[in-house]
């Protein structure tokens, strides 16, 4: 199971700062996999050493979980 020590230490989607200068040359973890936290990763991509995208449900691609035509 997952360890919740020093989450409370952990900055919310609704709290962050979004300069990205800030992040220049650190390593950022987001916790979530919805929208929200690849338009974070995204948008802090440029700036952090490393972005790293954590959560606990497998990930469903587009063409896995939409009808792609034909």
């Amino acid at each position: 199971m997952f360890s919740t020590i020093g989450i409370e230490l952990a900055e919310t989607y609704a709290s962050h700062d979004l300069t990205p200068e800030k992040y220049n040359n650190k390593t950022v973890l987001i916790i979530g996999g919805g929208n929200s936290a690849f338009e974070t990763a995204n948008h802090l991509s440029g700036n952090a050493a490393i972005v790293h995208v954590t959560f606990k449900k497998r990930m469903k691609f587009a063409w896995n979980s939409h009808y792609v035509g034909k």
